[in-house]
């Protein structure tokens, strides 16, 4: 009896073994492929849109910054906003950048824009830690003015790709509409040859 079931038991493990092994591998290449998505979709010029988008309609937040007093977290979470307008403009002229737009003085902007960022958010930090986040008018005019320029910034980097991107997506829909005309009257001529 123990030696008849040696090889049920045998063939039990290997094929355990095996279904885990394939369950691993399958696993691992779906990582791969979810990853490989992500990818595609942070990179896609349509994902970039939409968050230039959310630049700008963020931009309506710094407009209620400057009507209202703020509070310790509203101050921190206003700083942030900033923070993510800067980087949302760094973004676009870097992709601008890549694309071979135009972006003339753009980049020495964008240093500038992480610059003067850096010391409005030093005056908030100092205001939040001073217990009086919020009083000063200037220092919420100036956290609005430096989202309002990241904004311009980011714009003008869209409308620099738009300039780069559009003519060549015009290009290609001319090319795939020749291609396509193309193989249909070849085939066309090759169901009359063989007709």
């Amino acid at each position: 009896m123990n030696a008849s079931l040696e090889p049920v038991l045998l063939g039990g493990t290997l094929a355990a073994v095996l279904v885990i092994a394939a369950a691993a591998v399958a696993g691992l290449m779906l990582w791969r492929s979810a990853k490989r998505r992500w990818r595609m979709v942070r990179n896609h010029t349509a994902t970039q849109t939409a968050v230039a988008l959310w630049g700008v309609a963020s931009s309506l937040e710094a407009r209620r910054l400057l009507s209202g007093d703020l509070s310790g977290l509203a101050t921190l979470r206003a700083s942030r906003r900033m923070w993510r307008a800067v980087e949302v403009a760094e973004r676009g002229v870097g992709h601008a950048d890549g694309l071979g737009a135009a972006v003339g003085d753009l980049p020495a902007l964008c240093r500038r824009l992480r610059s003067v960022a850096t010391d409005v958010d030093r005056q908030v930090q100092l205001e939040v830690a001073a217990g009086s986040p919020g009083r000063s008018a200037h220092v919420r005019r100036q956290v609005a003015d430096v989202m309002a320029a990241a904004r311009d910034i980011q714009q003008a980097a869209a409308v620099s790709v738009g300039d780069v991107t559009g003519p060549r997506a015009r290009e290609l829909a001319v090319d795939a509409d020749r291609e396509i005309r193309s193989l249909s009257a070849g085939l066309d001529r090759a169901r009359q040859l063989a007709d």
